[in-house]
């Protein structure tokens, strides 16, 4: 580019001082114009969404709902094994009150039978 110039090589071979520092220059433009479009493609790279980042990220989210239902699952299963325990219990105490009760009446009458003798 600067050796297309005739002017800049013939600076080149009579002032090469003045030719380092203009071609220090031209270096530098190219430099900074290289970097902004590296900077302006990245840039619009970023707001690309990348199609992997998106199915990792809908795995992740399958991976959260499933977790999710199986906990969903579980409280229920406890919820209702905790409700058929405390129907056990409760059946449990009122076979345990009738049987108190006709043991009560029982010996009731067996008292009863010696108190007539």
């Amino acid at each position: 580019m600067i050796m297309d110039n005739p002017e800049m090589a013939q600076m080149a071979q009579q002032d090469p001082q003045q030719f380092e520092i203009m071609f220090e220059a031209e270096v530098a433009k190219v430099a900074a114009q290289i970097t902004q479009e590296l900077v302006q493609t990245e840039n619009a790279n970023q707001n690309k969404e990348d199609p992997l980042i998106k199915i990792k990220q809908q795995e992740i989210d399958l991976r959260a709902m499933d977790l999710q239902r199986k906990a969903e699952e579980t409280r229920f299963r406890a919820d209702q094994e905790n409700q058929r325990a405390a129907e056990r219990l409760e059946f449990d105490y009122d076979r345990l009150a009738q049987q108190d009760s006709q043991s009560d009446e029982r010996l009731d009458v067996a008292r009863e039978k010696l108190a007539k003798k």
